[in-house]
Order: C-alpha cells, then sequence, then structure tokens
C-alpha cells in the first residue's frame, strides 16, 4: 500500500480487492483504500475536533473531496 497514504489515514483500515477477481482493473486500482460507509464514520468518530458531535454535510463533502485523488475510477 501506498506510504502516503498510510500516512495520512493513520489509524484507519481498508479492505483491500481480491487480487484473483480484478485481473480487469488498473494495477493501481488495487492499491488503493476502499471507501466505505464504516471506514467514513471511523474517520469523523476518531477525529479530534469530531469526538462527540456526529459530522456535518460540509465536514462530510471535505472528506469526500480529500478522498477523491486517491481514486482512479469508480467500479
Amino acid at each position: 500500500m501506498n506510504s502516503s497514504l498510510t500516512g495520512s489515514l493513520k489509524g484507519h483500515r481498508f479492505n483491500r480487492i481480491n487480487g484473483s477477481s480484478t485481473h480487469s482493473l488498473h494495477p493501481i486500482f488495487l492499491s488503493q483504500p476502499i471507501l466505505t460507509a464504516k471506514n467514513l464514520m471511523q474517520y469523523f468518530s476518531t477525529s479530534k475536533k469530531n469526538r462527540t458531535t456526529k459530522p456535518t454535510a460540509i465536514e462530510a463533502a471535505a472528506f469526500f473531496a480529500k478522498m477523491k485523488s486517491h481514486f482512479t475510477h469508480v467500479v
């Protein structure tokens, strides 16, 4: 996995696509994190400024904008 991704998302676990079932995908996609609702909520629940409050729409939009650059395409 790309060390820059693990550095910016330290402490968050991401599932990896099974390589045997993704032979038609671009190789770079295999190393990208998979964003799920669970991971999104983990991100906000562990964020220092959001420990006691749920994420707002603006905060969620900012998170998705930040993550967008980590994906090559949507499956």
